[in-house]
């Protein structure tokens, strides 16, 4: 599991008992982001390293939030914001931060002793002309035989001569994991390379031109082509959001996402978004406490928008589903009571369905369970003691 945290308020009491069940949420592979200003970012960061541990800490990753700083303010114009990074081990950790073009290396070793080599004519690129080349010494190197090339390619084995760094043996093994050779100038001067492209490590600064990262000023546009007319403000990109998550999941394409924080949804619509992009099945989980209203008239709506689309926006067809939740006092008198209420949604959320028009049910009394279709049903929920109570025949029934 993934875990997005924006703005939090890391001197509460309520934030350490929020990051501590996150910790407990957090799957050994997982990480965890907190968006943060300059002024939490040293609190947070001990509250992490005690809730973490300071050797799970990845690292702060610097955000360029915005292209337009305040002018007028007082001290510095500030144009970036912090996304701190914990795990819960980090050495199971693989980041990936792109791809990018593999880099060459000389054959060749001056300190080494003098050695033949035999390279396969399909495991070398020959950056020359075409013609042929004949059997001599060249710039530290001696062609063995003469070389023809045709389209960069010679149309035999090459054998060659000179102080090389690898050994015949560990030529053909480099050569059978996908490891070619080039020769660049008529120097002769062999190179390998092991790929052409391989994965490179993430950096720690997130801007445009960096990883096409955007500002709060693109997350603004990105809202509008969904929502025509909203005050919203200080919306993220969902590009930011969309690069951690590919940072974190490239190899795990169906891992689960969840935002405890999760405002005007850009999470879940990043989700969407990169599952369209590289046939993931991500799933998402948003929460928020629905202050003003904004589950109802931002978060959850915004989804709806991304899954129907919009005239600017194409649709990301999705199974959505809201649902409400309580406090549930744990001293009270009549818990069993309360819990019972709440089943429905945990079961609703469980199998992402609507009970009411679903084949699942659930029953906590003995009339509900003589009323039960149950051709209709692949899956009843029932309290423990309601099961006691059953008699062999009403098991059979059921069974």
């Amino acid at each position: 599991m993934i875990l997005i945290i924006s703005n939090i308020q890391s001197g509460s009491v309520s934030c350490k008992k929020r990051l501590s069940i996150a910790k407990k949420l957090l799957t050994e592979d997982g990480v965890i982001f907190i968006s943060i200003d300059d002024h939490e970012q040293s609190q947070l960061k001990l509250l992490m390293d005690e809730i973490f541990g300071e050797q799970n800490f990845i690292g702060n990753f610097v955000w360029n939030k915005t292209a337009t700083a305040p002018a007028l303010s007082k001290t510095i114009r500030k144009k970036f914001e912090f996304v701190c990074a914990y795990s819960n081990n980090r050495n199971k950790l693989n980041l990936y931060g792109g791809q990018t073009e593999g880099k060459d290396s000389p054959l060749l070793n001056s300190s080494n002793k003098i050695s033949d080599l035999m390279i396969p004519k399909n495991s070398i690129e020959i950056r020359l002309p075409d013609g042929i080349y004949q059997a001599k010494k060249y710039h530290g190197i001696e062609l063995l035989n003469p070389m023809k090339v045709v389209n960069q390619k010679p149309t035999s084995d090459i054998k060659m001569r000179g102080k090389f760094k690898w050994s015949q043996t560990m030529l053909d093994s480099e050569i059978s994991q996908g490891t070619y050779l080039i020769i660049k100038t008529n120097k002769m001067s062999v190179r390998f390379q092991r790929s052409k492209t391989s994965a490179k490590i993430p950096s720690d600064l997130l801007s445009k031109s960096e990883n096409d990262v955007g500002t709060n000023e693109e997350g603004k546009k990105d809202f509008q082509k969904l929502f025509k007319k909203t005050n919203f403000e200080y919306t993220k990109p969902v590009s930011l959001i969309k690069y951690l998550l590919k940072m974190t999941t490239n190899s795990k394409k169906g891992a689960t996402i969840l935002d405890f924080f999760a405002g005007s949804g850009t999470t879940g619509q990043a989700v969407v978004e990169l599952n369209k992009e590289d046939g993931g099945n991500r799933n998402f989980i948003l929460a928020t406490n629905n202050e003003n209203k904004i589950s109802e008239r931002i978060t959850y709506r915004r989804m709806k928008l991304v899954s129907a689309g919009t005239k600017e926006y194409s649709s990301s067809p999705m199974n959505l589903k809201y649902f409400k939740t309580n406090f549930v006092n744990k001293q009270q008198e009549n818990l069993e009571s309360s819990l019972l209420n709440n089943l429905k949604t945990l079961v609703e959320l469980k199998h992402g369905v609507d009970l009411d028009q679903s084949d699942v049910a659930i029953v906590t009394t003995m009339s509900e369970i003589e009323e039960l279709e149950l051709s209709k049903l692949s899956v009843i929920y029932m309290r423990s003691q309601t099961h006691i109570m059953l008699d062999r025949l009403q098991l059979k029934k059921i069974k």
